[in-house]
């Protein structure tokens, strides 16, 4: 995935339009646009005000998906938000999530 699908992708998780990205990051619809759709390259400036208006780590924001997915990066930057115990409440949740899917496979 190019650095524009990726910017396009998280900003779509976001729930967020090119022109509300545009608006946070100070960059305007029209620029969050182009570098969606690989017609400009964004500066480092421009890098930095996406990752903020955006509320993700600029490493994250640039990794490209060999790295993680940005769906499993999205789900790093919320526990990151949580305490100790909603992480381990989280991680129990989805044990069970497994065993299910797993119990669901044998009875096949």
């Amino acid at each position: 995935m190019n650095f524009g699908k990726r910017l396009e992708f998280i900003r779509k998780k976001r729930g967020l339009t090119t022109e509300q990205l545009g608006k946070y990051s100070e960059l305007g619809a029209a620029s969050i646009s182009r570098i969606e759709n690989g017609k400009q390259s964004p500066s480092l400036l421009s890098l930095i005000k996406l990752s903020q208006a955006l509320e993700i780590d600029l490493l994250d924001l640039i990794s490209d998906e060999k790295r993680l997915p940005a769906d499993l990066i999205e789900l790093l930057n919320v526990a990151k938000q949580m305490t100790p115990l909603e992480r381990e409440k989280v991680t129990a949740m989805l044990q069970v999530f497994l065993s299910e899917r797993e119990i669901k496979k044998d009875k096949k």
